[in-house]
């Protein structure tokens, strides 16, 4: 009996010991990540969110959905006893951009909070009630956790560490663009990571994108903003009627990440491309050491 009794002590001990071990490994390649820029970006059931971890293993969320299923997307790539993210990006004051980030507010240390200096409440835009009050409730949560928040607009820079820079396209002051409800203010803006080059054009009308590849707009944006990109990043479909050949040209993509619902038409491929990611099938992973991108599905 006591040989049996000690024998299950010993394989609890055992199992104990194990199971330290497996944490002891698993935090120490989590604080010994390879110097690499991540993005994965999730296809949320309303919009289109991303978070990146770059080399200095600075961590920005982009855009938090419309309920708690960023949280679960987020909790996937964080280490599971941390709670740091470092910037949060707010591209609009829509409602379904918005409302997930409230949770994540509440949950998480944020240093700080990126918003466009220019928004459909400010031009008095046609805005849905709920958006205008969930909004409301975010920035009351912001203020309540004491985190500094930066509006930016179209010329401006944020540099997230030595390696990793984000240049602000979009919006624009007023007197220079004519906006609507169809055309409103979003933050668009390219990532740099060496010379890998990510753009976010989000939900940017045809319009927009027309816009920002005017020669006139050039003078609003560092030079290198015009240059070829690795990536391009919209959070709509990929058919003609979306995006605008003018845009795509000046830029020159190499991979198209794009939303397209599951239950439409995939369309067809109107701009050549083969490698094209379509978010609400699999989150995408992209991955640069500053030489080189990839971007690949994740299941």
């Amino acid at each position: 009996m006591k040989h049996f009794i000690f024998s299950k002590i010993g394989i609890g001990i055992l199992g104990g010991g194990i199971g330290l071990l497996s944490i002891g490994i698993y935090v120490w390649h989590q604080e010994h990540r390879p110097p690499l820029f991540e993005m994965y970006i999730f296809g949320l059931k309303s919009s289109t969110a991303a978070f990146i971890r770059t080399p200095d293993d600075m961590r920005i969320l982009i855009n938090g959905g419309s309920n708690s299923e960023v949280i679960r997307s987020i909790s996937k790539i964080l280490p599971f006893y941390s709670r740091r993210i470092d910037t949060v990006i707010a591209t609009d004051t829509d409602k379904k951009n918005i409302a997930g980030l409230i949770g994540v507010v509440g949950r998480y240390r944020i240093d700080r909070l990126i918003v466009p200096a220019i928004t459909q409440e400010a031009l008095h835009l046609s805005i849905s009630t709920s958006s205008a009050r969930t909004y409301e409730t975010f920035l009351a949560a912001v203020r309540k956790a004491k985190i500094p928040m930066r509006e930016l607009i179209a010329g401006e820079e944020v540099r997230f560490d030595s390696n990793v820079s984000m240049n602000i396209l979009f919006p624009v002051a007023a007197e220079t663009f004519s906006y609507s409800k169809a055309s409103a203010p979003e933050l668009l803006f390219t990532l740099k990571h060496g010379s890998t080059h990510i753009l976010w054009a989000g939900a940017a009308s045809k319009k927009i994108q027309k816009y920002i590849a005017l020669p006139s707009a050039s003078s609003t944006f560092d030079s290198t903003d015009l240059a070829p990109i690795d990536i391009l990043i919209v959070s709509h479909s990929a058919l003609v009627a979306n995006l605008d050949r003018t845009f795509l040209e000046m830029y020159q993509p190499e991979y198209l990440i794009y939303s397209q619902s599951l239950s439409g038409s995939s369309g067809s491929n109107p701009f050549s491309y083969d490698s094209r990611f379509n978010i609400q099938e699999n989150t995408i992973r992209i991955v640069s050491d500053g030489i080189s991108v990839r971007a690949e599905r994740l299941r």
